[in-house]
């Protein structure tokens, strides 16, 4: 007897790309090296807080990406699975970065520096 195949695609909403960020947001402000992993279509976590004079580090553990912060501040290579990409944060402020090839479906992140 022949058997059907299935196959789905999810499509983040606004309100499950919010809701991951409030799951994957770090409490309380990191120093030295942090790590974001990009997977599928989302960075994770998607929300830190870190201290000024940390490293945030890109990991790529699934598929091709890149992150680009939206003020120019840094913009990574392409990176593939096993890639990554670091940037020191030397000023406080907020770091909005995205993904380039998966902005339209949600896959974008903060950096949040204080002193």
């Amino acid at each position: 007897m022949p058997t059907a195949t299935v196959r789905a695609t999810l499509v983040p909403t606004p309100e499950s790309t919010q809701a991951a960020r409030e799951v994957f947001r770090t409490p309380t402000p990191n120093t030295g090296n942090v790590i974001v992993q990009a997977a599928d279509q989302f960075f994770n976590p998607a929300v830190i807080t870190v201290k000024v004079g940390t490293t945030v580090t890109w990991n790529d553990v699934q598929g091709s990406h890149d992150v680009v912060a939206d003020d120019g501040s840094f913009t990574s290579p392409t990176l593939f699975e096993g890639g990554s990409y670091y940037y020191v944060f030397r000023s406080p402020g907020q770091y909005h970065y995205v993904c380039s090839f998966h902005a339209g479906n949600g896959m974008f992140g903060d950096v949040i520096v204080g002193p």
